[in-house]
């Protein structure tokens, strides 16, 4: 076991190392207590040269729930800063490709019994029907099939069943993505204030079995869209966009971690989703000295010249949900260009273009139709604007029994959040049925 510590002091994987204390009350007598401290002395004597461990935690979650009681250890302000933030996160499902292999199509609704057993978090599915609801104004008829008793989503055609718990699994991963997201950005603004926020680690990275959990990456290895996103809001240089509290004005952001003095400029442009009406760039120049911060002024400077970031559409906290029917014309997104390159032995590259070709495309998701495809995009859960193009590159890993498998365009899915609100169509002959429960 020691060599786990070893491995990660050579690669810079930090470790947050706990004693053996969590979610429980422990005794506090004498003889325990002795024992306790024989333990810690040991632990740390064994494992204080290792600089990969950046965390000693002497309990896991008791303390949360010895100030606020067993009963109500809910956290009321996710967005308070901390010299070190960890183990936030929120639950998503798995993608319905790896789900439906295991669980039946009489169970394809977000509250079915069985979807219930399979979610480990007590009332873990109510939870994320209301956490996309915060986020994302859906169709109502959406709604409503969501907090629907399952038995009737028995009346519909099982392709209908599947196509609607299909929209839910990718709901709850935008939602994760964005929650997520958002909290990390916070702390990464943390880093140049004061309190100094110096890290933040996020729960969970992998699934031990297809269902839903906090996890950013599935139990066959597909990133989900979190995991994209926060390979981006841990970069060095990261832009963001946030509204102080109280406060219509939109702030821009840029963190700057373990560099040196920066300076640059920043363009942007706004897009009014209703209109379609797209504003002129804008530039605004920045300069950080290093380790720290700068807060832009979004609404002055006007110039030309190449975007050097680009930052996601999404503002935290949140007002009130995205209307999803802002993007209800089908953007017709389209990918072409594809082109297949032998790495070596074990790996393999596919280049192709992504293109919105009718209209502005929200949290464009790709993955491939046939399960087993061991590889990551270079990009995910992406937006893009009418007419735009986005080069992606698929990074494969080859089965060493089969080798390269046979990719085409045609074995590519592209979803967005359009699709979202077309699939609320399929509600149909159960809609005058379902009651909220």
């Amino acid at each position: 076991m020691i060599q786990f510590y070893s491995v990660c002091d050579r690669l810079g994987i930090m470790i947050w190392q706990e004693f053996m204390f969590a979610c429980a009350l422990c005794p506090v007598d004498k003889p325990f207590l002795e024992n306790v401290e024989l333990e810690v002395t040991d632990q740390v004597s064994r494992l204080m040269s290792h600089p990969s461990i950046v965390l000693w935690s002497g309990n896991n979650e008791n303390q949360e729930f010895m100030v606020k009681g067993w009963d109500k250890a809910v956290v009321l302000n996710p967005y308070l800063f901390a010299g070190m933030d960890l183990e936030y996160g929120a639950q998503s499902m798995p993608s319905f490709k790896i789900l439906g292999e295991v669980v039946p199509a009489s169970e394809w609704h977000p509250r079915s019994a069985l979807m219930v057993h399979r979610n480990h978090h007590g009332n873990g599915q109510q939870e994320m029907i209301e956490q996309i609801e915060y986020q994302f104004e859906l169709p109502p008829a959406l709604s409503k099939y969501y907090r629907a008793h399952p038995s009737l989503s028995l009346a519909l055609p099982e392709k209908n069943r599947g196509a609607l718990v299909d929209s839910f699994c990718y709901l709850t991963q935008c939602a994760q993505a964005r929650s997520i997201t958002a909290q990390t950005e916070h702390y990464r603004r943390g880093n140049g204030l004061p309190i100094h926020t110096m890290g933040a680690l996020y729960w969970q990275l992998n699934d031990i079995w297809p269902g839903p959990t906090w996890s950013s990456i599935e139990h066959d290895g597909t990133w989900k869209p979190l995991h994209y996103y926060m390979r981006n809001a841990f970069q060095d240089i990261v832009v963001t966009g946030f509204q102080p509290p109280k406060s219509q004005e939109v702030h821009i952001h840029v963190s700057v971690c373990g560099l040196g003095a920066v300076s640059g400029s920043l363009k942007y442009r706004s897009l009014h989703l209703a209109s379609g009406e797209l504003s002129d760039s804008r530039r605004v120049q920045f300069s950080i000295p290093g380790q720290n911060k700068a807060e832009l002024d979004a609404t002055s400077g006007a110039d030309s010249g190449p975007s050097i970031v680009r930052m996601l559409p999404q503002i935290y906290p949140v007002e009130r949900p995205f209307p999803l029917s802002l993007l209800k014309q089908d953007p017709i997104l389209v990918a072409g260009d594809f082109v297949l390159t032998e790495k070596d032995q074990y790996a393999y590259e596919i280049r192709f273009i992504v293109t919105a070709t009718a209209a502005t495309a929200g949290f464009v998701f790709l993955q491939w139709d046939a399960n087993n495809i061991q590889g990551w995009f270079s990009d995910n859960g992406f937006w893009l604007l009418k007419g735009e193009t986005k080069k992606i590159v698929f990074s494969g890993h080859k089965d060493h029994a089969h080798g390269t498998p046979a990719l085409t365009p045609a074995n590519l899915e592209l979803r967005s959040l359009s699709d979202v609100v077309r699939d609320a169509d399929l509600v149909g002959q159960v809609h005058k049925m379902i009651t909220l429960k």
